[in-house]
């Protein structure tokens, strides 16, 4: 969290996209923690599952509940407010990607009242459940198959298609570790003869 001001408590809503293939068994196989955040000291942090349609994750934290410890409160600053750990229903999910949106957000400051309140929060993720190991490094599309159209889905992805990739693995083809605009140049060159096959995921 970037913010500006004294933060006392916030409430963040995280929709998934499909609910079916994540873990949902509160305190056993998702869990949340704030080790190395900014709210170690904060006297009420808990995070709730809600596997119904669509999903959601929700996690809210109170800097100072009644009797407790004073001047806990978020000072202005920017930095990890918590981490989320998800486990998978199924580990045979390489072919796909989650989707998380921030769905709600409210914060407040340090008497109660509301700082701001969102429901179009516009930052994303996506989870990525590692290589695959059934698909051709580079395969941008998940086809199966390495292909021109992964050149095409690439450079679609980089202009703003929603469309991500079924995990890390597919999308980067020369093994950087991540997926940019070299992968384009990259996969163009093996199509043209200049490059090595893509190595294979591992």
């Amino acid at each position: 969290m970037n913010n500006t001001c004294p933060v006392g408590g916030f409430e963040i809503h995280i929709a998934t996209s499909d609910p079916s293939w994540l873990a949902f068994t509160p305190g056993d196989t998702l869990a949340a923690d704030r080790v190395g955040s900014r709210i170690t000291d904060w006297e009420f942090f808990v995070a709730s599952v809600y596997s119904s349609n669509p999903g959601q994750i929700i996690i809210a934290g109170i800097a100072d509940m009644p009797g407790g410890a004073e001047g806990v409160q978020l000072p202005p600053g920017d930095g990890l407010l918590f981490t989320i750990h998800i486990n998978y229903a199924n580990r045979n999910v390489c072919d796909s990607s989650q989707v998380l949106n921030f769905a709600l957000a409210r914060v407040s400051d340090t008497t109660g009242n509301c700082l701001f309140e969102t429901e179009t929060v516009t930052d994303s993720l996506h989870v990525l459940p590692g290589n695959c190991y059934n698909n051709p490094r580079g395969d941008a599309n998940c086809s199966g198959t390495l292909t021109g159209l992964d050149v095409v889905y690439l450079v679609a992805y980089f202009k703003g298609s929603p469309n991500g990739f079924c995990c890390v693995c597919s999308g980067d083809a020369n093994s950087s570790g991540s997926v940019n605009g070299v992968d384009v140049t990259y996969l163009v060159g093996f199509f043209k003869g200049q490059r090595p096959h893509p190595a294979p995921c591992r």
